[in-house]
């Protein structure tokens, strides 16, 4: 899962679709298997932003792309604990990859090796 921060307040001149869009290319471009991953978007900053024209761009891209989307304010809190709520929610929903049993071949060469640990990988 992916949560993209994204500067809305007033201290920023940026096009927060552009932005969006850099940083999913260059995803895409790095990784497609990163590019497919859930994404969460969050405009920041709420409380330095008085125009909320960006902000509601943002929301209205995310709205017609399937994007979820959300606007928090780290000093004030103000939607921070829906964003949480959100991405617990989202991380429970991906499915968890089922662990594979060692073969019988890998078992004997980490015996044969001296290794007789036990790892347990788990997708945190």
């Amino acid at each position: 899962m992916l949560v993209h921060l994204i500067d809305t307040s007033d201290a920023t001149d940026d096009d927060p679709i552009h932005s969006y869009e850099v940083i999913a290319g260059e995803l895409r471009s790095f990784s497609e298997s990163l590019a497919e991953k859930p994404v969460i978007v969050v405009a920041t900053k709420l409380d330095a932003t008085t125009d909320r024209t960006r902000l509601e761009t943002l929301r209205e891209f995310c709205g017609e792309h399937g994007l979820e989307f959300h606007a928090i304010s780290a000093p004030t809190g103000e939607g921070a604990r829906e964003l949480v709520r959100s991405i617990a929610d989202a991380l429970d929903k991906i499915p968890k990859p089922a662990l594979e049993a060692a073969t019988d071949s890998e078992r004997i060469a980490h015996e044969s090796a001296g290794d007789t640990s036990t790892a347990r990988f788990e997708n945190l």
